[in-house]
């Protein structure tokens, strides 16, 4: 068994950035290493062998971009120059001062809140908003009478459709739409928002969708749109039991029993997305997402 070092919490070095200094976290610096795809036991050796490094060489105070520099030579050393490449890129990304928002779409039950609150820890979002939430306050603001398309579910939409559409029209993904359409104001009141005040943001909902909110739309803002699915329906049918069980105010019951309108409005989203370009993960695993869209926003952003 090696013996860890015992170290007096004064000798632990300070790490110092533009306006403040923080001392050196181990766990911060895994963290950061996980993101990039490197294992979780393989990301402690290395924050540990450096954080070893900075007290036999009796480091008090590092920057921190001579300490990126020790962590781009260790990787660089230990898991090659790609790996090196890519902690470094994803770094500048976080140290943009303009806002990244994260829009994270899916249909009901593909997992949205899990995979944002994973990717919010990863990147060091505070703010995770779900369109139910928004729709909720549209909803205190204008009537039944007035807007009765927000005041129902997404599964549920059509039946709040005033007139029959026409023969060979899918009345479910267009009520569908036309709620998501009403939803997405409000979307656009959030980000807004969120590039004055330049602080990023993830969105997560049913609302979001391929072809509405282009990131052309928003200036000072760094967007990127992704959309989770789940491929196999057992699987699909799987995750409301687990939601069942967790609250009894969202029983499996009701989703099942629209389980099909909510399969079909996946494939809606799931061929618009496709169509556009836009990443779509097959959501197996919050923690497998999370980094796959973390990926994503590599690519995307230093293009």
């Amino acid at each position: 068994m090696v013996e860890k070092k015992r170290v007096n919490s004064k000798k632990i070095p300070s790490v110092l950035g533009n306006k403040l200094s923080m001392p050196f976290s181990q766990m911060t610096l895994a963290l950061s290493l996980e993101n990039i795809g490197i294992g979780y036991e393989k990301a402690n050796k290395i924050t540990g062998e450096i954080f070893d490094e900075m007290i036999d060489d009796d480091i008090r105070e590092i920057t921190r971009k001579n300490l990126r520099l020790k962590v781009f030579e260790k990787l660089k050393k230990e898991e090659g120059k790609s790996a090196a490449v890519k902690y470094m890129k994803l770094r500048r990304i976080l140290d943009n001062k303009e806002p990244l928002i994260v829009l994270v779409g899916g249909s009901t039950g593909s997992g949205k809140h899990t995979v944002s609150m994973e990717l919010a820890r990863r990147l060091d979002i505070m703010t995770v908003i779900s369109t139910d939430i928004i729709r909720e306050i549209m909803r205190s603001l204008f009537s039944n009478e007035i807007l009765p398309m927000i005041h129902t579910s997404s599964y549920n939409a059509y039946k709040k459709l005033w007139m029959p559409l026409a023969e060979g029209k899918n009345q479910e993904t267009i009520a569908f739409r036309e709620q998501a359409l009403r939803v997405n104001a409000g979307i656009r009141g959030l980000i807004k928002r969120s590039v004055q005040e330049k602080t990023s943001l993830i969105i997560n909902g049913v609302h979001i969708l391929p072809d509405i909110l282009d990131s052309s739309d928003v200036q000072k803002a760094r967007i990127i749109k992704v959309f989770l699915y789940v491929s196999k329906k057992d699987e699909h049918k799987k995750r409301f039991y687990i939601r069942g069980a967790h609250s009894e105010e969202r029983t499996a019951r009701k989703y099942l029993q629209n389980f099909s309108t909510i399969r079909r409005i996946q494939n809606y989203i799931n061929k618009r997305a496709k169509a556009r370009g836009f990443l779509r993960v097959n959501n197996k695993d919050s923690k497998e997402a999370a980094l796959t869209i973390i990926d994503h926003i590599i690519r995307r952003l230093e293009r």
